[in-house]
């Protein structure tokens, strides 16, 4: 797009090929790795040809759900009565908060000069609590590998689930122990386990001076 000047455009809208549509785009492409050149090439003149600011906020954004190999029946039939009770989600919630549709509708965290996530890219906390209690049972483990604030095990903290986080921005740690502290009652335990010149990661981070962390609860 070279005819096209520097952050003249003010918005994109387009439907490009897809690789596996044959009928539609008979040789296209040779491989897939000549379609993935093509979105990378385009992605990055995009970024060139678009004015700054004029990527709309995230107002939508898409929930991957993986799951590895098939599911075993037989676990949840050998689980107990009171831990399927206490996993249970009503049906009012799952019907009246939209749950079984396949667009939410959830506010963002606000950017409000006294919260707690202030200068953080956090999501809000109604995202995990769905997905910890649509696919999560009590006293399961959860994993957030980008731990971020923190608001994963916060939430997985109040569902009575155990967990484990995963961050390298040591500025985050007092966040993050503000937030387990706020639900944390007797039989709960928080510990933060902190790793420094851990190899790979602690080389490729050096130069920041951050250092990596584990956080877990049970």
């Amino acid at each position: 797009m070279k005819e096209v000047s520097d952050e003249s455009i003010h918005l994109m809208i387009t439907s490009p090929p897809y690789f596996n549509a044959p009928f539609d785009y008979p040789d296209l492409f040779k491989d897939y790795a000549e379609f993935l050149q093509l979105v990378q090439d385009l992605s990055n003149d995009l970024y060139r040809v678009v004015a700054p600011g004029h990527y709309p906020d995230n107002i939508q954004e898409s929930i991957l759900i993986f799951q590895k190999g098939k599911f075993d029946y037989s676990y949840v039939r050998e689980l107990s009565s009171e831990r399927l009770e206490k996993s249970r989600i009503p049906v009012n919630d799952y019907n009246s908060e939209g749950w079984h549709l396949t667009v939410w509708n959830i506010t963002n965290v606000l950017p409000l000069g006294q919260r707690l996530e202030k200068g953080i890219a956090a999501f809000p906390e109604e995202i995990p609590k769905r997905l910890i209690k649509l696919f999560s049972f009590h006293g399961e483990t959860i994993l957030d590998p980008f731990l971020g604030s923190g608001t994963t095990m916060k939430v997985a903290q109040e569902l009575e689930r155990n967990s484990w986080g995963y961050e390298i921005n040591p500025r985050l740690e007092r966040i993050i122990k503000q937030k387990m502290a706020v639900n944390n009652t007797s039989d709960s335990k928080v510990e933060f386990l902190f790793g420094r010149n851990t190899n790979r990661i602690h080389k490729s981070i050096q130069r920041r001076k951050i250092s990596q962390s584990r956080l877990i609860t049970k």
